[in-house]
């Protein structure tokens, strides 16, 4: 059994729908992730032999906790990871934010390669720079090995519509980060567990009424 088809076992016990449709988007843009990962730091090199599993799948689980017509903006996005794979399987317009140059660049390539079209929009900036525009006017905030809860929260309180939430991938620590009494007073914490990593979480948090 190769990774490839660990991946596509996990959508389908994610009941992923119409998952093997997706697949040459997935595919090109594992194949563009492994090329530019030879001369950048994309993701670690100790992954590239699990991809799929690792990074692709990792992503994709958070698809079943975001409804298709949602407006995501996920922070410190790097390689496109959740953000890519959101835009691949969900019809959904999808903000990536990375300040990182070298990863801008990979993240446009991989917007044209893959024709993410313009529900892919790529903001090569800090988060405390975006325009004020986008205030209020997100569904879902995503984000993977970016910041600890607390920091994710603070950096997306403007951004998130009233009855937005946040669907983060976080890992052995997870339960820590939401204990200080200033999530709790502020936010509703779902903790679903990751199909890809022992110690992994899935947070979905919203404004508490």
């Amino acid at each position: 059994m190769t990774d490839r088809d660990d991946f596509l076992i996990g959508c389908n016990k994610l009941k992923i729908a119409n998952f093997n449709d997706k697949m040459e988007q997935v595919d090109k843009y594992v194949k563009l992730l492994k090329k530019w990962n030879k001369h950048f730091n994309l993701i670690g090199p100790k992954t590239v032999s699990e991809i799929y599993k690792r990074h692709m799948l990792d992503s994709v689980q958070l698809v079943p906790y975001i409804n298709d017509d949602s407006k995501i903006i996920d922070f410190g996005t790097g390689a496109g990871l959740p953000s890519v794979i959101l835009s691949i399987f969900l019809n959904s317009e999808v903000h990536a934010v990375e300040r990182n140059g070298k990863k801008y660049q990979f993240l446009s390539t991989v917007k044209r390669e893959l024709e993410l079209g313009d529900s892919f929009i790529i903001h090569n900036d800090d988060i405390n720079n975006l325009s004020d525009e986008l205030d209020n006017t997100f569904d879902v905030i995503t984000s993977r090995a970016f910041a600890d809860v607390a920091k994710i929260v603070d950096f997306g309180d403007r951004f998130l519509k009233a009855d937005g939430r946040y669907v983060l991938l976080k890992g052995e620590n997870a339960e820590k980060e939401i204990i200080s009494e200033n999530i709790k007073i502020k936010m509703t914490t779902k903790i679903k567990e990751s199909i890809t990593l022992l110690d992994g979480k899935i947070l979905i948090m919203s404004r508490s009424t």
